[in-house]
């Protein structure tokens, strides 16, 4: 069984505008920030591993294995 999900505080470390959001194939989420500052999340095995929400309420959400599950607020 893998580890449990994990939540720290990223708030100081992730000040800025974002310049770059990517998702690669493997369901890998890459933010880079104008303070030179990069975040990588990985896809897990078990949980979901990240979530974003964006304009109007889409949301995308890396389901385990890395399959992107989106929604719209309609």
């Amino acid at each position: 069984m893998g580890d449990p999900p994990l939540e720290v505080d990223l708030e100081p470390a992730l000040r800025g505008t974002i310049t770059s959001a990517v998702v690669n194939s493997s369901g890998t989420l890459t933010i880079d920030l104008d303070s030179g500052n990069r975040l990588v999340v990985p896809a897990h095995d078990e949980y979901e591993a990240w979530s974003l929400v964006g304009p109007k309420g889409y949301r995308v959400v890396c389901m385990p294995h890395g399959e992107l599950a989106t929604w719209t607020a309609d």
